[in-house]
């Protein structure tokens, strides 16, 4: 006997919040963000050769470069992930791959969070006003149709 798994739906708590917005692009970034900490993490500890390390930080660094990358061809603009990217292989080739790596880390971690954040946002408008009516003034409740009137 097999079970279905109930399909999110605006009424299932995995159709709402946080769960709605994590798409598998999403679910890519968190791996990223995973692998290159969990690497330079066994690194730090002399489990893994400095080599891992270089990929691990290849791997976070792909997303940050393109971005970069865009932003400066496309818009003549210098975006913080070319920053980020300057201070990252700065570190590594540097001789402190470990900094390097967890600076990309927090860096990461912090773009998903605001990328999660911004879509969040957009996403709200359209889901509260079709659950909450606006309130009539002085902070009480609007009544429905289908609520008795207080006559």
């Amino acid at each position: 006997m097999t079970q279905d798994r109930p399909d999110p739906s605006p009424t299932s708590p995995r159709g709402q919040g946080l769960w709605a917005l994590m798409t598998p692009a999403r679910w890519v970034e968190v791996g990223r963000i995973l692998v290159t900490g969990t690497v330079a993490l066994l690194f730090q500890q002399g489990l893994v050769p400095v080599i891992w390390l270089w990929l691990a930080v290849a791997v976070g660094l792909y997303p940050l470069v393109r971005t970069g990358l865009q932003d400066l061809v496309r818009r003549r603009r210098i975006g913080t992930e070319v920053f980020v990217t300057v201070a990252t292989l700065v570190a590594v080739f540097g001789g402190e791959a470990v900094a390097g790596a967890i600076l990309m880390v927090i860096i990461l971690i912090a773009e998903f969070i605001a990328a999660l954040n911004t879509d969040r946002a957009r996403a709200s408008p359209a889901t509260s006003s079709d659950r909450f009516r606006k309130p009539p003034c002085c902070g009480r409740p609007a009544e429905t149709a289908s609520s008795p009137s207080a006559n």
